[in-house]
């Protein structure tokens, strides 16, 4: 077994925290109740809702997987949670991730307003 190997193993035994759990369930929430105002990036995968101290994005970094990362307002990385990190016990959260990448997603790029639209136009 080669050091890399080695690596990913350890990695996948690895839990996300309880902490993480919660702001990860608070977002997902906050999403879906319209209350963040997320925001397109530079990169088309990216979405960014930012707080007076500090911002989360999500980032879609392959086909159906996702990364929540925490920046300070330097734009420095203070902490990544990648859906990857999931342990066992912890897969029920996997959804969530997508969840908050396809809400965020519609937010950023007005989604509900061109239904509006749309709907408006047909009558």
């Amino acid at each position: 077994m080669n050091f890399k190997h080695i690596l990913q193993d350890i990695r996948c035994n690895q839990m996300i925290p309880e902490k993480h759990m919660e702001l990860i369930k608070k977002i997902r929430h906050k999403t879906f109740e319209d209350i963040l105002n997320w925001e397109i990036t530079a990169n088309n995968y990216t979405f960014l809702v930012s707080f007076p101290s500090y911002s989360i994005s999500i980032r879609e970094l392959d086909d159906e997987t996702y990364t929540l990362e925490i920046t300070d307002q330097n734009g420095d990385t203070i902490d990544e949670i990648n859906q990857k990190e999931l342990d066992f016990d912890q897969l029920v959260f996997r959804d969530y991730f997508k969840d908050i990448y396809d809400g965020a997603r519609r937010k950023a790029r007005g989604a509900e307003q061109a239904v509006d639209a749309l709907l408006t136009a047909l009558d």
